[in-house]
């Protein structure tokens, strides 16, 4: 549900015409701070993401466009340490849901909270990739609940 709502107002950031602006989504202004949230917005207005999968610096969710990929570089790459196995579940993990969320979801229901934007394309793997790695990056897990720690990418940045 927390996916989908932040896809929500994402795409509320494209107003009619196409226009995009961060002023259309009461959220919209921190949205826009969100590392990839200009490929999301290029997506939804039918163009191509920019950002080239970057194995060197990318989370290994974005090491290719297909989940399979991914998951082959990600065994590859973390090969002897923890990570080998995890990152590869974790992308599969990722793959599901978002299937398992297309058969689930009342796609009229979501179609009219879009206003702008095109349901598949709202629901299309980079989109949904993208917003399962933004929550999940800004998630801790306490008592066996997610608690959304909006600033908690921030912990490690410097300060002049």
């Amino acid at each position: 549900a927390l996916l989908l709502l932040l896809v929500k107002h994402v795409m509320a950031m494209v107003g009619s015409g196409g226009a995009v602006n961060a002023t259309n989504d009461h959220f919209g202004p921190y949205l826009a701070l969100l590392p990839g949230v200009d490929d999301i917005l290029r997506i939804a207005l039918g163009g191509q993401a920019l950002t080239e999968n970057n194995i060197a610096t990318g989370p290994p969710l974005f090491w290719a466009d297909a989940p399979q990929d991914a998951s082959a570089l990600a065994r590859t790459r973390l090969q002897g340490s923890a990570l080998a196995n995890a990152a590869p579940a974790y992308i599969s993990s990722i793959w599901h849901n978002h299937n398992i969320t297309l058969q689930r979801i009342d796609r009229g229901a979501f179609k009219n909270v879009l206003a702008n934007v095109d349901v598949d394309i709202a629901l299309s793997w980079p989109v949904y990739r993208w917003a399962a790695q933004t929550l999940d990056s800004r998630s801790i897990w306490w008592k066996g609940q997610r608690h959304l720690v909006p600033m908690l990418d921030l912990v490690n940045a410097v300060s002049d």
